[in-house]
């Protein structure tokens, strides 16, 4: 079950990343650039970031600081980072970027009309329709 999980991760990593809230797209964000081998320091919370329900992020728990110690293995970072760029700055807009469903009917529509009413740009849905009537 979890090589599957994994298998499925890597070759879409957009379905984790559509899932994530804001805090979390920071989160990932940080992650992210702390780079191969870093780790990032967080204040220990009642409950667990979803990275880590998912166990994409590797935890080392120090009850006597209150911390948490996150670090996220590369192969996981690279395929996460690839994708998370617009949702991460959407989250920072507060906006909420579409989900991996989305984007796929988006790409369907687009196929089935036969011109491109819609266009995936970064993992972003682009809706081209003109204003006329």
């Amino acid at each position: 079950m979890s090589v599957r999980l994994a298998a499925g991760m890597l070759e879409e990593p957009i379905e984790i990343v559509s899932r994530l809230s804001k805090t979390e797209l920071l989160l990932l964000e940080e992650l992210i650039k702390a780079g191969p081998n870093n780790y990032v320091e967080k204040k220990l919370r009642k409950t667990f970031y979803m990275l880590q329900k998912w166990g994409l992020v590797l935890t080392h728990e120090d009850l006597a600081k209150n911390k948490w110690y996150l670090l996220m293995p590369d192969e996981v970072r690279i395929a996460l980072e690839s994708v998370s760029g617009p949702y991460i700055a959407m989250a920072k807009e507060g906006k909420k970027g579409p989900t991996a469903k989305e984007l796929r009917m988006a790409s369907i529509m687009g196929d089935i009309l036969g011109h491109s009413d819609f266009t995936i740009v970064n993992g972003m849905v682009i809706n081209h329709r003109s204003s006329e009537s």
